[in-house]
């Protein structure tokens, strides 16, 4: 496995790094990674994989791997899952060449799901390069709201007008009573 995102949100595609490499003494042929699908999560971008829908099984397949090589894949996958439940998928990799050791032809992950909540905000002025004059004026501010990961939150940016009675300037900040 590569690096994992720390967080899932439903109904987004989340990227799954994956590496085979031959870690045995000799070149293995017909190599296979495969994971079966739980229900509640789909692929999005098999990145050169087959998705089997009838069985929802996601395989990729190399003609062969020499020692040493390493192979990568990152599929995307979306679940439906609700928040507080976790994306969890087991991947296993088999060959038709003799192996010594099975033991490290499984990996799984088991990641959150939770709720897309703002977790920053960014409010800038709709205009710039106007003079303000104090208690005369009015100043409309655009309010963007992000999520935990730094994605923009669709449909709740907001436009706040308001008066300027108060507010005080300056070239890195307003403050306001």
């Amino acid at each position: 496995k590569g690096t994992l995102p720390l967080l899932v949100f439903p109904n987004t595609s989340v990227s799954i790094p994956l590496f085979v490499r031959n870690v045995g003494n000799a070149g293995a042929a017909d190599v296979r990674l495969r994971t079966t699908l739980p229900l509640g999560v789909s692929v999005d971008n098999a990145d050169g994989g087959v998705y089997d829908a009838a069985t929802r099984t996601l395989t990729w397949t190399w003609s062969s791997l020499a020692v040493n090589i390493t192979q990568s894949v990152t599929p995307t996958f979306i679940t439906t899952n609700a928040p507080g439940n976790n994306l969890s998928l087991t991947f296993n990799v088999g060959t038709i060449s003799n192996e010594v050791n099975l033991s490290n032809n499984t990996t799984s992950i088991n990641l959150p799901v939770i709720a897309r909540q703002p977790a920053s905000v960014i409010v800038e002025p709709v205009t710039r390069n106007y003079v303000i004059v104090d208690g005369v004026d009015s100043i409309q501010l655009r309010v963007n709201l992000f999520d935990q990961l730094g994605n923009p939150l669709s449909g709740v940016d907001g436009l706040v007008e308001t008066s300027v009675s108060g507010v005080n300037f300056d070239t890195n900040m307003v403050t306001t009573d």
